[in-house]
């Protein structure tokens, strides 16, 4: 099966796309960060992809080129470093993306 998985790299700073590869699916993986894309790759991801998923043209081009079968949504933009005391601020981009 074809996936597409946006947020790739995950909240907890794992790879959920090594256990979809593993499962013998064909993956195209996104990150927001430039600098994971290797680690997707490593992980058997055919295609990763850097982008910013609240940009809209790009992101359906992405995932038109891709044609998935499924798309799994894992986007989250959670700070290292949570400020419990500032959570709203620190889940904004988060709830931007659901």
């Amino acid at each position: 099966m074809k996936i597409f998985l946006a947020g790739a790299t995950g909240a907890d700073r794992k790879t959920p796309a090594a256990a979809v590869v593993r499962r013998g699916h064909t993956v195209t993986a996104t990150t927001r960060t430039p600098d994971k894309v290797d680690s997707i790759r490593r992980v058997g991801a055919t295609d990763p992809k850097s982008l910013n998923a609240l940009t809209n043209k790009k992101c359906s081009k992405t995932v038109r080129r891709a044609a998935p079968d499924v798309i799994i949504h894992e986007l989250t933009a959670i700070p290292p470093s949570l400020d419990l005391k500032r959570f709203d601020e620190g889940f904004a981009f988060t709830n931007m993306l659901s």
